[in-house]
Protein backbone atom coordinates (compact mmCIF):
# COMPACT_ATOMS: atom_id res chain seq x y z
CA UNK A 1 0.00 0.00 0.00
CA UNK A 2 1.38 3.41 -0.93
CA UNK A 3 1.16 6.56 1.16
CA UNK A 4 -1.14 9.32 -0.03
CA UNK A 5 -0.12 12.95 0.30
CA UNK A 6 -3.79 13.88 0.64
CA UNK A 7 -3.75 12.15 4.02
CA UNK A 8 -0.74 14.13 5.23
CA UNK A 9 -1.54 16.25 8.30
CA UNK A 10 -0.86 19.98 8.43
CA UNK A 11 1.27 21.30 11.29
CA UNK A 12 0.86 24.99 12.06
CA UNK A 13 2.78 27.11 14.56
CA UNK A 14 2.99 30.86 15.05
CA UNK A 15 5.82 31.12 12.50
CA UNK A 16 5.51 28.10 10.23
CA UNK A 17 3.04 25.90 8.39
CA UNK A 18 4.20 22.47 7.25
CA UNK A 19 2.04 20.69 4.69
CA UNK A 20 2.35 18.33 1.77
CA UNK A 21 3.44 19.92 -1.52
CA UNK A 22 0.69 20.89 -3.96
CA UNK A 23 0.68 21.43 -7.71
CA UNK A 24 0.22 25.17 -7.12
CA UNK A 25 3.68 25.21 -5.47
CA UNK A 26 5.50 24.49 -8.75
CA UNK A 27 6.19 28.10 -9.78
CA UNK A 28 7.85 28.81 -6.43
CA UNK A 29 9.76 25.50 -6.64
CA UNK A 30 11.05 26.32 -10.12
CA UNK A 31 12.13 29.81 -9.01
CA UNK A 32 13.96 28.26 -6.04
CA UNK A 33 15.81 25.76 -8.25
CA UNK A 34 17.14 28.61 -10.37
CA UNK A 35 18.81 30.31 -7.40
CA UNK A 36 22.15 29.75 -5.67
CA UNK A 37 20.59 28.29 -2.51
CA UNK A 38 19.22 25.27 -4.35
CA UNK A 39 22.74 23.82 -4.56
CA UNK A 40 22.31 22.74 -0.92
CA UNK A 41 19.23 20.69 -1.82
CA UNK A 42 20.17 19.27 -5.22
CA UNK A 43 22.19 20.04 -8.31
CA UNK A 44 21.25 23.24 -10.09
CA UNK A 45 18.18 22.75 -12.25
CA UNK A 46 18.61 24.58 -15.52
CA UNK A 47 15.44 23.88 -17.47
CA UNK A 48 11.73 23.94 -16.82
CA UNK A 49 11.47 20.26 -17.77
CA UNK A 50 14.14 19.11 -15.34
CA UNK A 51 12.65 21.24 -12.59
CA UNK A 52 9.19 19.79 -13.32
CA UNK A 53 10.51 16.23 -13.16
CA UNK A 54 12.15 16.90 -9.78
CA UNK A 55 8.97 18.51 -8.44
CA UNK A 56 6.78 15.67 -9.70
CA UNK A 57 9.10 13.23 -7.96
CA UNK A 58 8.64 15.11 -4.67
CA UNK A 59 4.87 15.34 -5.08
CA UNK A 60 4.69 11.67 -5.98
CA UNK A 61 3.30 11.80 -9.48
Amino acid sequence: MSARLADTPVLTTARLTLRAPEMSDFDAWHAFTQGDRSRFVRNAETSLGISWRAFAHVVGM
